[in-house]
């Protein structure tokens, strides 16, 4: 099994890189820079967002938590938050992006920034073979409360028909990609899509 997981992980890294373009984004409302990453087709901030909203937070209210993860945003901020020609990405995105990258078991672990100096050990799978970048901000809880630093990155993704959004997560521990929401759930970080 591990060979069989190997094997595609390696087959997915050089039909990925083929499809990788790295490059850069201002953001015109604060002059903040935003890496970016084309895959196949689709560019994505290889970014969390890091734009002032409100109803947008740092993690354990630290200024320096932004700048290292980003905000964390509640839904109704993430839906007005990116910047002008990029939007909130949705179901069909982040679809597009375990079909370009390979199974929902994987596609986390080519997502993931790779190391521990930001994730948790052993942040199975890790890669980052796509540039897409994923660092473990955690969340914010409706109590007010943060969890999650260094073993969850959570982003926000619409449905397809607008009516409503979850969460996809990746984990430390994990090489999938994961997609669920929770009521208790408040912010989770934001990655915007270009129009």
């Amino acid at each position: 099994m591990n060979k069989i997981l190997l094997i595609a992980c390696t087959i997915c890294f050089f039909s990925v890189t083929t499809f990788c373009q790295n490059n850069t984004f201002k953001d015109v409302r604060d002059g903040k820079v935003y890496k970016t990453v084309v895959i196949n087709n689709q560019t994505w901030m290889a970014e969390n967002l890091n734009f002032v909203t409100e109803n947008s937070w740092c993690y354990n209210d630290d200024a320096k938590n932004c700048e290292k993860y980003g905000r964390l945003y509640s839904l109704d901020a993430a839906l007005k938050a990116c910047p002008n020609g990029w939007r909130m990405s949705d179901d069909n995105d982040w679809s597009a992006l375990v079909n370009t990258l390979g199974a929902k078991q994987i596609t986390g672990g080519i997502l993931k920034e790779t190391g521990t100096a930001n994730w948790k050990t052993p942040n199975t799978g890790a890669t980052n073979s796509s540039g897409f970048s994923a660092i473990p901000a955690g969340l914010k809880l409706t109590d007010g409360k943060y969890t999650n630093e260094g073993t969850m990155a959570s982003f926000w993704s619409q449905f397809a028909d607008k009516s409503g959004a979850w969460g996809r997560h990746l984990t430390y521990d994990a090489a999938n990609l994961n997609s669920y929401n929770s009521p208790e759930h408040k912010a989770y970080s934001l990655r915007c899509v270009k129009k």
